[in-house]
Formats: C-alpha cells, structure tokens, sequence
C-alpha cells in the first residue's frame, strides 16, 4: 500500500510540475515574441514617419530654393542668394521670408542663407552677418566643402553658438541645397536646419526608456535622443558593428551595451540616403513585468505542488484509485486545453513567427496545411476607440463571438466538406482562414459575395458597425503571415473609402491619389483664427485642409495630420499650458493618437475638440487680462482724478492701448462708459469735500479736476437735483 500511494504522490508531482514548467515556458516565449513584436513595430512606425518627413522637408524647400523666383513675385530668396549688396529694406524682407518659412514648418530649427559674391549670410535668428561675423561658424566650412552633385545633401551636426551673450547648443540635420561652380566650390547655398528633439519627442514618451537612433552605412550617427552622439561614428560598438556587418535588412538580437542585456531591434533602409534605424530596449526595463509574473507562476507552481501531495495523500488514503482512471481524466484535460493550444499556433501563424515542429502540430489539431489555396478575411469593429471607451471588456468578447458565429453561418453555406474556416479573435478585428483544394474564380467570387453578405448583414442587424478585409489567394499556409499584415494594411485605407466597406487588394490599386503637397498657407490661417477665437473660421479653415489631405496616400494623410497637430500645438504652447487641455491628446504620441481613429469624420471631431478646448482657454485669459486693464485705469483715475487735462486719451496712453480701445474694453466689462466715470469719480469727490470739509464750494472745483466751474454747478444739480450750497445746508 505504501508503495502504491508513494507512487501516485510521484506520479502526481512530476505531472504538476510539467504542467507548471510547460506553461511558464510557454508563458515567457510568448511574452518574448510580443515584446519584440511592438518593438519592431516602433522602429517601423519611427522609420516610416521619419522617411515620409525627411523627403517631404527637402522637397518643399527645393520648391523655396530653385522655385522662388520663377513661380512668385517674391524675390527674398533670389535677391539672398545672388545680389552683390543689399539695402536695408531687402534685408529686412530676407529675413522676414526666412521667419516665416521656420514658424510654417515645425520641425525646422532655423534657415542660412550664404551669398559668396557679397560674403554674407541671412539667417531667421539674427540680421545680415558677413561670414566671418556670422554666429554658426560651423556651417561656413561645410558650405566652402568641395562637392559634386552625388554628395550626401543631408549632414548631422552639432550646433554651439552665442548671440547677445546667451550660449546655445543642439542637434540638427541640416539639408544643404547649393549652386556649383565648374570648380566644385558653391557661389551660393541655402542651409536648413532640422530639429532633431522635436522628431524625437514626438516618437519618444517621457516615461519611454528606449533609444531610437538614425545612423549611416559607416555607423556615424544621425539622430539621436541623446543629442551628444550626432555625428559620433559608433562602428566600433559591437552591436553596431554587427549590424553594419549584417546582410539582412531587418533583424532583432540580444547583446550586452554597457553591461546590460539589451535588445537590439535594425532596419536598414534602401531609401533615405541608405541609413539604418535602431531601437535600443534594456532587457530589465522589457521584461520587469515578466518577471514578476515569473515569480508568482514558480511560488503558484510550489503552492500547487504542495497542495496536490496533501490531497493525493487525503484521497489515496481515503479510496483506492486505479492509475487508468487518472489517466482518462488527464486525457479529457489534454482535449480540453487542445482550443487552447490551437489559438496559440493560429496567433504564431498570422505573426509568421511558426516553426515547422508547430506546423505539424496545426496538422494534429485537424487544420488543413496542404490545402491549394488560401484566403485571410479580416471583420473590423469601426470607431474601435469609442467602442471600447463605452462598453466592458466582456461586452466587446461577446460581439467578436457574435462576429465569428455570423460569418461562419455565412461561409458554411458556400464550403464544401474538402473546405475550412479557423477563426482568431483580436481585439479590435475578427480574423478568419479559409482554406480550400477549388481553386476556381467562381469559389473566389462566391467568398467574396459572402464576406459581402456578412458586412451587410452585421451593419444592419447589431449595434455596431463593421469594415472588412479580404486577401488575394496565396497557395503556401507559411505566407500566412506576410498576407496578414498587408491584409490589416488594407483597413488603413478606412480614411479614405470611409467605413462600411469591403476592402480588397483591387479596390485599393483602383484609388487615385493627388501629388502630395502639404498646405502650410491654411495651416497659417488656420491658426491665426484659433489666435483670434474664431471658431467658425477654424471650422471652415479645417475642413478645407481634411478635403485637400484626404486625397493623399495613407502615409501622407498621417504625416500631413501629424504635421497639423505638432504646427498648432507650436504656435500655441507659447501662449497656453497644454496641460490645461483636459482631454485625450498627449503631444508626445501626436502620431499614435491619430492613428487610432478611422474615418475623417473622427479626426475632425478630435481636432475640433481640441482647438474649441484652446480657444475656450485663450477667451478665458482674455477676459482676465481685460478685467487687468479695467482694474489698472480705475486706478488710475483715482489717483488722477483732479488733473484737468485727464482725458481718455491721456489714460489710453499710461495704459499703452489706443483711446478706441480702451472705451471699447471697459464699455464691454463694466457696461458703462469710461468718460461717466471720470464724472462719477469727481462728483463722488465734491459730495465728500462738501459733506466732511468747510472747503470754500468756489474751490472745490478747482481740487477735482473741474476747469470750469460753471460747468461744475451744472453737473453737480443735474446729478444730485441740488445745488452744491444746498447739498451742504441740508446735510
């Protein structure tokens, strides 16, 4: 007996703690793979965005710099670069083009203009210098460098300069656009200075410990969030130079920087001038979480342990129970976690991160690997945002089963028995895989017609509505991953068809877009209404931006979006705390906020809803500096009062404001006009000196500010209905 119990306590032990080492493998492996997954992910986003604002800041100013004196009737630019000598109206245009250039782009630092024939530089930062004179001496050798047209046009640098005894230093790029002369040596150049902090903070959050860096082929550095690495060649770090030695494009790896576990995530870029986008994770910042929950699965894992051999004891002791027995049971636990285990390989499947052992396993749990052909659907809840801010997570799990039963219903009516459906739930999509040995275009055309089906039946038969998605066929199930992601890459696309389609490959190669060319003159107008508290020319103004971007690829629209944002946002952080915006816009993840509405409509709700909170709070500071100016020039005439001459022109003048102004602002406050109170003041004055002094009535006028006293009199009995002698008397 005891060899039998000593046996199942054996038996029960090694089983509880395979149990408990497979999950917690499969618990950290799964974590890893999510881990990197959305670190990939960043660097993807961090180069796509930079990519698309590289390219567009250098085509908007090529447009400045070759285009300005052809297509306008403004000459700064050309006069600039070209003339011999300059008055000082042309250099006070020069400048005035170069300031507004910087205040219309918000990731551009400042502008320099160099004119060898008069050696002189122009910049938005300070007047006309000679170039010996000039502040950033760093630019002049740059600019002087012998080139040819193939040279690099983008150089990282470190700026250091002082001007009016104030020291300044940054990282910038700077894109240089010149004219060459046979010799090489440029007779003109224009320099523009991108801020590398402002494209940082907008991809770095505050509490975001991760590095996100630019370098080139030669592993010199191009941006960086640190700002003292620009233009450090950091090839001989080991990570970096395993990179640089690296034939593949993109790729992730684990090393130690510094003496810390890192993960090292890589793009190599073909376009950009050929540079390589990093992403630096420390291990213990990515996996702090993990391994807390590490520790509480081996404490359970000990508990559990534990308390199976208590109970095996108890019931052992208690019943004899015969080893087959438990073996059915654990046969039925292993059916029940095979759902399990399906999700999961389903999930390693669309993430194209399946190994052939896991294949094999897809083919045990009874789904079709060496089907002819392939089809990935994806069913996406619109307004995903709102959906989930409005209803529990449990209400959200019930409308994607929802989802699933509908399309199964559907699809189960045109699939034969050699045909397939699996199913995988996300959180704001429904994902399905058809698999099938028909590889005729009439079964393409019927699963079509019935994802057509299930969108018109879902939208018009639940609370919610529903975009869709559909792939071409593909023939190897290890595709499924890359057809997945271009899949999902369809319902971006929900921006500019609106929601309530369904989206195919066909249906996006048929769009035409209009050439991208960002329109920086509404922005301006756009924000000198915000500044005005115009509301309605805000409205309008923004409306005519969405229906111009809207035209754009998707890239573009997000760009131009994010550019629209981070420009307000810089005009209007000089006068407003955006803390007091209370409402969902963080300025760091301008980008990621945006991204997460689908339809045009949404983004101008957002929009609206930030630039009605901006100019609330500009109308409020308003009124408050209002109510200053009303409370200063009270003062001021009761401290002033018997000066004859006081006048409202006089008191516009102490106030610094025009007359008209200061009538209109204390008439708009008071509801009352400025010149009766100077009357009132005065008359309040003479009733005081009659009623509390023995003051001669002939002098009173005199003391309050009164030059004629007749007029006195007059004012006195039409005020008080009584003569100043009588005033007195009856007092």
């Amino acid at each position: 007996m005891i060899r039998v119990i000593f046996s199942y306590l054996l038996i029960g032990v090694v089983l509880l703690v395979a149990q408990s080492f497979s999950l917690y493998s499969n618990f950290t492996r799964y974590s890893m793979v999510e881990i990197e997954k959305i670190a990939e992910n960043m660097l993807f986003q961090y180069y796509n965005i930079s990519d698309k604002l590289f390219n567009s800041i250098y085509n908007y100013f090529y447009s400045v710099y070759y285009a300005d004196y052809i297509h306008t009737t403004d000459f700064s630019i050309f006069t600039a670069l070209y003339s011999n000598d300059f008055n000082e109206l042309e250099k006070g245009n020069i400048r005035r083009k170069l300031i507004n250039e910087v205040l219309a782009n918000p990731w551009i630092n400042s502008i320099y203009i160099y004119n060898k024939r008069a050696e002189a530089v122009f910049s938005n930062i300070s007047s006309a210098q000679s170039v010996s004179d000039f502040f950033d001496q760093g630019i002049i050798p740059i600019i002087n460098e012998r080139r040819s047209l193939i040279d690099p046009i983008y150089i990282p640098r470190i700026v250091k300069y002082t001007i009016d005894g104030r020291k300044y230093q940054f990282s910038t790029l700077t894109i240089l656009y010149a004219e060459y002369a046979s010799s090489g040596f440029p007779e003109a150049a224009m320099a523009v200075n991108i801020d590398l902090q402002e494209l940082q903070n907008v991809f770095i959050a505050n509490n975001d410990k991760s590095q996100m860096f630019i370098i080139d082929k030669n592993g010199i550095v191009i941006s960086h969030s640190d700002s003292s690495l620009v233009n450090i060649n950091m090839s001989e770090d080991d990570y970096i130079d395993k990179i640089l030695k690296n034939p593949e494009n993109k790729s992730s790896f684990t090393i130690k920087i510094n003496g810390k576990e890192c993960l090292v995530n890589y793009l190599k870029s073909n376009r950009s001038m050929g540079w390589i986008f990093v992403r630096v994770d420390d291990m213990n910042e990515l996996m702090y979480n993990l391994y807390k929950v590490q520790r509480n699965v081996l404490l359970l894992t000990v508990i559990f342990v534990l308390t199976g051999v208590c109970i095996a004891i108890y019931f052992i002791m208690r019943i004899y129970v015969p080893l087959d027995k438990r073996l059915k049971n654990f046969s039925i636990f292993a059916a029940k976690f095979q759902p399990i285990r399906k999700n999961y390989l389903i999930k390693h499947l669309l993430e194209g991160n399946i190994n052939k052992n896991e294949l094999e396993d897809l083919k045990l749990l009874s789904i079709d690997i060496k089907a002819k052909q392939f089809i990935v659907l994806l069913i996406s809840f619109d307004s995903y945002s709102k959906l989930n801010e409005q209803n529990p997570a449990e209400t959200l799990i019930l409308y994607r089963r929802s989802i699933t039963k509908t399309a199964l219903n559907i699809l189960n009516e045109i699939l034969d028995n050699t045909s397939s459906v699996e199913t995988y739930d996300n959180d704001d999509h429904v994902c399905l895989i058809l698999s099938f040995y028909d590889d005729s275009i009439e079964t393409s055309r019927k699963i079509e017609k019935s994802a057509l089906d299930i969108l018109m039946y879902i939208n018009n038969n639940f609370y919610f509505k529903i975009t869709m998605a559909m792939s071409n066929k593909f023939q190897n199930i290890r595709d499924t991953g890359k057809i997945y992601k271009e899949t999902l890459s369809f319902l971006n696309y929900k921006i500019i068809l609106g929601c309530g389609h369904l989206i195919t490959g066909s249906t996006i190669s048929g769009l035409k877009f209009e050439p991208y060319k960002y329109p920086l003159k509404k922005e301006k107008q756009l924000v000198e209404a915000i500044k005005l508290c115009n509301i309605i020319k805000v409205e309008k103004l923004l409306d005519e931006i969405l229906s111009i971007v809207r035209h754009f690829t998707y890239d573009e629209i997000m760009l131009s979006l994010t550019q629209l944002a981070t420009g307000t946002i810089r005009e209007m952080e000089i006068i407003i705390d955006f803390q007091d915006l209370n409402i969902n816009f963080e300025y760091l993840n301008i980008f990621k906020n945006i991204g997460k509405y689908d339809s045009i409509a949404e983004l101008r709700e957002w929009y609206m809803i930030m630039y009605s909170r901006i100019i609330e709070i500009l109308n409020a500071k308003k009124d408050t500096k209002k109510e200053a100016i009303v409370e200063k020039l009270e003062e001021y005439i009761g401290i002033n009062y018997a000066n004859p001459n006081l006048s409202i022109d006089l008191i516009s003048d102490y106030i610094g404001l025009s007359a008209n102004y200061v009538r209109y602002i204390y008439k708009e406050v008071k509801n009352y006009s400025l010149s009766n109170l100077i009357n009132d003041i005065r008359l309040g004055k003479a009733r005081e000196l009659l009623l509390t002094t023995n003051t001669p009535i002939n002098k009173i006028p005199e003391l309050i500010g009164f030059s004629s006293k007749s007029y006195f009199f007059e004012n006195f009995k039409k005020h008080t209905g009584k003569t100043p002698d009588q005033f007195r008397r009856e007092k």
